[in-house]
């Protein structure tokens, strides 16, 4: 992107002229996205593991425990 702007060519799109000034940024912004998206996941993991484990102590939900007689 950078290089198209430097040799005065036209962006393909709308989105290439929006990131060109952002170019040299570019990897470390996706690279940021991916531990944001890392981050949020291990978030909703944890949270779902809590959630299961208040299912359990209450009795209620796929996490409990069914003793037969």
């Amino acid at each position: 992107m950078a290089k198209a702007a430097a040799e005065g060519k036209k962006p393909c799109c709308l989105i290439s002229e929006l990131l060109a000034p952002f170019s040299d940024a570019l990897p470390h912004m996706l690279n940021a996205r991916k531990e944001l998206l890392l981050a949020v996941r291990a978030i909703i993991d944890k949270k779902i593991e809590l959630l299961e484990k208040a299912a359990a102590k209450k009795g209620s939900g796929p996490a409990r425990q069914v003793e037969v007689k």
